[in-house]
């Protein structure tokens, strides 16, 4: 049992992948570090694939929820569980699409501050996060 625990031994692999992150992201802007965890990047490391799957999950969990409230009986059971996921996912979801935003500057492509972070609120990708 205890080999099991130290492969799936997932504090250690996220503790392992800050260090990482902050000693490869050391003399970068705050922009820059925002930019490298949501975006793949050489500075990104293993914490950017963390987050990815996060979101991921995110996404999973909150479509699964969206399924099953549309059951009643379900529903009345776990009408808190199912407010609290959706106020959660809500929320990570926000964070996530204003640091996109915040750090879109960083991508060649929207490099103005203010043209560019509009650009990048109109593309197609920003308007699926968005939704």
């Amino acid at each position: 049992m205890r080999v099991f625990f130290r492969k799936i031994n997932v504090v250690g692999a996220l503790l392992s992948a800050i260090k990482f992150f902050a000693r490869k992201n050391k003399d970068r802007t705050f922009r820059q570090k925002v930019y490298a965890l949501l975006h793949a990047t050489p500075y990104s490391g293993p914490l950017h694939r963390y987050i990815d799957q996060l979101i991921i999950g995110s996404v999973l969990v909150s479509v699964v929820c969206i399924v099953l409230e549309t059951v009643p009986a379900i529903h009345a059971l776990f009408k808190y569980e199912f407010e609290v996921l959706e106020i959660a996912t809500f929320s990570l979801f926000t964070v996530e699409y204003l640091a996109r935003a915040y750090a879109s500057c960083e991508s060649p492509q929207y490099s103005d501050p203010v043209k560019g972070r509009l650009k990048y609120l109109v593309s197609i990708p920003a308007l699926i996060d968005l939704v």
